[in-house]
């Protein structure tokens, strides 16, 4: 196994992978192609093999729950002239309506950092802050690398091709519909994440029994409803309250 992964590491040396992306693409190809068909010393059978016996002690969590445990916050004031905010030396696109408030941003700090979430002083979503470049005109640094022989063997790209076959056929033993009727939104979510929207303390007791019966009929009725539609309305409904909320959901 050591001598496969040390081979897998000098065809990317002499190969022309330079991005990121690439260089996934082609570790992805080379575990399922070639790590997990191969016989492990540790564990004495195949990686893929062990994975799935044991597949019946696995826990699935909705990442969507779970992220905003981790997301980090600090308080800003959305430039007047500008209408937008500096984080870490970028400067994130606020409505220009938010001149000159203070806000909350909470963000992932392992991100690429693209986008802010921003709320106000009373925990109140208020929308989403584009990274964007402040200066129109700037100079651009580009590196030169040196030329690198190319490898003689083209194991990288014969296993992508492998990989991108085996893709291929387990998609056609999907069936996708059925997937997507198991992926509808569940309630519970629906209206915990409403209530983080409207700035409410994110449970069932953040409503009366008229508003979760309106919103349980609302549910049932949409079945594409998801968690971007929610934040899209947040966005467009001028008042934050629980009808206009579900009319410009309704709109969506």
């Amino acid at each position: 196994m050591e001598l496969q992964n040390r081979k897998f590491e000098t065809e990317v040396k002499l190969g022309d992978i330079l991005t990121l992306e690439a260089l996934n693409k082609a570790f992805s190809a080379y575990l399922e192609t070639i790590y997990h068909k191969t016989l492990h010393s540790e564990i004495k059978q195949e990686p893929s093999k062990f994975f799935r016996e044991k597949e019946n002690v696995k826990r699935s969590v909705e990442m969507s729950h779970v992220i905003k445990f981790f997301l980090h916050q600090e308080k800003r004031c959305v430039h007047r002239d500008f209408s937008d905010i500096s984080l870490d030396g970028k400067f994130y696109k606020v409505n220009p309506k938010f001149r000159g408030d203070k806000v909350i941003v909470r963000f992932d700090p392992f991100s690429a950092m693209k986008q802010l979430f921003l709320y106000s002083m009373e925990s109140q979503y208020l929308g989403i802050a584009e990274l964007y470049d402040r200066h129109i005109k700037r100079e651009e640094n580009i590196p030169s690398y040196p030329v690198q022989e190319k490898p003689k063997h083209k194991l990288i790209e014969l296993m992508l091709k492998n990989h991108q076959k085996q893709l291929q056929d387990q998609a056609k033993s999907i069936d996708f519909v059925k997937i997507m009727q198991q992926k509808r939104w569940p309630f519970l979510s629906f209206i915990q994440e409403m209530a983080l929207v409207l700035g409410l303390k994110g449970s069932l007791s953040s409503f009366n029994s008229s508003e979760l019966e309106l919103l349980k009929k609302f549910h049932d009725r949409h079945s594409k409803l998801n968690k971007p539609f929610l934040y899209q309305a947040a966005q467009k409904t001028e008042r934050m309250t629980l009808s206009h909320m579900l009319l410009a959901l309704q709109q969506l």
